[in-house]
């Protein structure tokens, strides 16, 4: 985890391990990354040389427009996502100084360059590159699949990737967007729709491996597992004006959960992510019982 009390690391640069915390003197060797970096593979290889890495992609264009809501860019823009792909995708804007957020925001995530994102030949150099990094790249539009096969590769019950669905924006925070408007961003982000495609085939392929029929079981399985802990746990979805505490969300135009607080269990599956640091920075400087 980060040295400072911020829940991520920095997207300014790559990451490097000397912005690792340090570890305490009882353990021996990390056990975990989880959060938010510019990814680097040798860089992160040095902290865990026996990991499993493992990523996520979305759809570049819906992506996009999540983005645009939850970092606000209609209010540093002062327009719509619609207007914004009229009249500033042709344009390429530079990336918002002190934001590090904007076009192909997943590849620059994954540690390309800001002036490298619309080179060709350097994209399929890094595809290559994440192809042999990564021992799954899973996809949002098929999030429960991918979960089924992280739960084999990491040899886990289908227990362990239970999960409640966290920052789903509030129905009136969504954007309808215009096709014209998805028709412009996804040629604006063909170079992301490259790496986003070469994945989600080969996670198709990955699938087949594992059996049609297996996988369809196993993705029943889950979201049964699913709909049973969102029984027992969850009172109430809810926004902020009702939730407390480490349940309290970043941003209000999302939403979370009134919890269960007879199932001491149940807080572990709505907590938020500067909860959850706070929890393991805790346990990590060895802090917690």
């Amino acid at each position: 985890m980060p040295k400072d009390n911020s829940w991520m690391f920095t997207h300014k640069m790559p990451f490097k391990s000397s912005m690792a915390a340090e570890l305490t003197p009882e353990d021996q060797t990390y056990h975990l990354f989880t959060f938010h970096s510019k990814w680097n593979y040798f860089e992160m290889k040095n902290l865990l040389p026996e990991a499993i890495f493992s990523t996520i992609l979305r759809d570049p264009v819906n992506c996009f427009e999540s983005m645009y809501v939850y970092m606000n860019l209609q209010g540093r823009y002062k327009m719509d996502i619609n207007e914004f792909a009229r009249k500033n995708a042709s344009t390429n804007p530079s990336r918002l100084e002190g934001w590090n957020v904007g076009k192909s925001q997943q590849l620059y995530g994954l540690g390309i360059p800001e002036e490298l994102l619309d080179n060709s030949y350097y994209i399929d150099k890094k595809i290559n590159d994440f192809d042999r990094e990564f021992d799954l790249v899973m996809i949002a539009e098929y999030f429960d699949e991918s979960l089924v096969m992280l739960a084999d590769i990491m040899c886990w019950n289908l227990r362990e990737v239970r999960y409640l669905k966290q920052n789903v924006r509030k129905k009136e925070k969504k954007i309808a967007m215009s096709r014209e408007t998805v028709e412009i961003l996804s040629e604006w982000l063909s170079k992301e729709y490259q790496v986003y495609n070469y994945f989600k085939a080969k996670l198709e392929m990955a699938m087949d491996r594992y059996g049609r029929e297996r996988l369809e079981k196993d993705v029943a399985k889950l979201r049964e597992m699913n709909r049973k802990l969102r029984e027992e746990c969850v009172l109430q979805v809810a926004d902020n004006s009702l939730l407390k505490g480490e349940f309290k969300m970043v941003l209000d135009i999302v939403e979370g959960y009134v919890i269960n607080s007879t199932i001491p269990w149940c807080a572990d599956f709505a907590r938020t992510e500067p909860a959850y640091f706070n929890l393991l920075k805790k346990k990590q400087t060895n802090s917690l019982d």
